[in-house]
């Protein structure tokens, strides 16, 4: 009898038991459910943006027989290069139908198969207000030059007042660490508007079969234009629409004006110890622009002298950017051995 007691006292005592972990169980479940479905959006978003890319176009020739060449770039919604996509990510069109890669002999050359120039103007701040943060800003620049690629030319200004070239454009890595190292102090003045018009009158972006040549400018202040000789106006439509990243250092900058005219990027740091991520930084985000590079070619099917549409998409691109333009198939015929 009492056997029976205890053990149906046991049995009451294990099913209260199970009752509160059942009910801690859904309360637990209540809490993380919302966190987790957070996360898939999370997820789910970051798969969108992933998918999201513009596509500048640079170049459409056709060509006897019947070639079509399309020289563009993809970025994604931030301006960061796209690299590595194969022509199976692309979609290509002529007159609103679609054209077979395979038929059309459709083909990819990335920038290493065509002739191409970086060339990067680095300006940096040598006014007063910097101060001892000179050898930082020397060091910081010296860890870009590090990183430089083969192809890629820089060319070295200091600017307080007013913009002076150090070291012209070179791919020599010693000669534009000797010209860093020898940056002193200026003066008591900062023409930064002047800095960004002479930073992108040194080069010109220009595109085709033959050679592509692209350019950045990296400008870093610890201030603001004191200096009055140029406008804000006069700097942007300089810039026009070459890539411009500016760096401002500390809490005397002007946020807003550097947010203009660093199209490319601007950067707000507190301190000129974190300059030389930032360089690293950009110097990365240019290799990965300068890789978004494509040149494809195919071979049109149209005949006689028409007149063409052709649109080129990414497959699955959430944001609605391609590439277009016309072409006329005056001339064209039947590719043989001779041309491939």
């Amino acid at each position: 009898m009492i056997s029976n007691l205890t053990e149906s006292t046991m049995l009451k005592k294990i099913f209260i038991l199970f009752i509160i972990l059942f009910c801690f169980s859904i309360s637990i479940l209540s809490l993380i459910t919302p966190k987790l479905r957070a996360e898939d959006h999370e997820s789910s978003h970051q798969k969108i943006l992933a998918k999201s890319y513009i596509m500048p176009r640079h170049y459409i020739k056709s060509e006897i027989p019947s070639f079509i060449h399309i020289m563009f770039q993809v970025t994604d919604l931030s301006g960061v290069g796209i690299q590595n996509l194969k022509k199976e990510y692309f979609d290509l069109y002529e007159d609103g139908k679609s054209i077979s890669p395979t038929e059309s002999a459709l083909h990819i050359k990335k920038r290493e198969e065509i002739p191409y120039i970086l060339k990067t103007v680095l300006m940096l701040d040598n006014s007063m207000s910097v101060g001892s943060n000179l050898a930082q800003i020397k060091k910081s620049a010296v860890d870009l030059v590090d990183l430089k690629l083969p192809e890629q030319q820089i060319a070295v200004y200091k600017f307080s007042e007013a913009p002076v070239l150090v070291q012209d454009f070179t791919a020599d890595k010693s000669q534009l660490k000797s010209a860093i190292n020898s940056i002193e102090l200026g003066f008591a003045t900062t023409d930064f508007y002047g800095a960004v018009i002479s930073g992108v009158s040194e080069w010109e972006d220009t595109y085709s079969v033959s050679e592509i040549q692209q350019g950045f400018l990296i400008i870093l202040t610890d201030g603001s234009d004191t200096q009055g000789s140029h406008t804000l106006y006069q700097a942007l439509s300089a810039r026009d629409n070459k890539m411009v990243y500016t760096i401002g250092v500390g809490n005397e900058i002007e946020p807003d004006v550097l947010n203009q005219l660093g199209n490319a990027g601007f950067y707000s740091i507190n301190n000129f110890d974190d300059l030389s991520s930032k360089f690293i930084e950009i110097q990365n985000k240019m290799i990965l622009f300068a890789n978004s590079f494509y040149w494809l070619n195919y071979l049109s099917p149209k005949r006689g002298d028409k007149n063409h549409t052709l649109k080129l998409m990414i497959k699955d691109n959430q944001n609605n950017s391609y590439v277009t333009g016309n072409f006329n198939s005056k001339n064209f015929f039947q590719c043989d051995e001779d041309f491939m």
